[in-house]
């Protein structure tokens, strides 16, 4: 009978909080950001694992904000350094491609094309094969003879 009333302890480690940052966590962030960093190294820079920067994302719209901005700015120097690159050379262009796929999948760089399969009356059946019109009036009649045996002529009934 022995702690009916207790309130059971909570099980595993407490939740991060913005109070369990460091208190130049944004201008970190910014910093980063302006540098080209990724969030793993925003991270390791504030103190804060995987987990806890997913708990920060959930829970504060501000730490939520911070992220996008370092993004942006990451974005923003990545894409200044390929355009020194293109200009004055010095650099990987391969590499670039891949940073900037890998970075910024969701800002639409992308290697990957998606295509559209389907005919335009929304089934994936292909089309009757298109007509062809060829001008023989110029041919002989051994060059007629020679397309009409290699061309099987069929016609297709639409009805049917």
């Amino acid at each position: 009978m022995e702690n009916e009333n207790k309130t059971p302890r909570p099980v595993g480690r407490p939740r991060r909080t913005l109070n369990d940052l460091p208190e130049d966590w944004r201008e970190t962030y910014v910093m980063i950001g302006q540098e080209g960093g990724s969030c793993v190294e925003a991270c390791v820079m504030i103190g804060v694992s995987r987990s806890a920067y997913e708990t920060l994302m959930k829970d504060y719209p501000e730490f939520r904000v911070a992220e996008q901005e370092r993004h942006m700015l990451s974005q923003v120097w990545w894409e200044k350094t390929g355009r020194k690159i293109t200009k004055d050379g010095g650099g990987s262009a391969k590499c670039f491609e891949f940073n900037m796929t890998n970075r910024f999948r969701e800002q639409g760089y992308s290697l990957r094309k998606e295509l559209d399969h389907k005919s335009s009356d929304g089934s994936m059946s292909p089309k009757s094969s298109a007509q062809v019109t060829i001008d023989t009036s110029k041919l002989t009649t051994e060059q007629l003879a020679a397309i009409y045996g290699a061309i099987r002529v069929t016609t297709i009934d639409p009805d049917q």
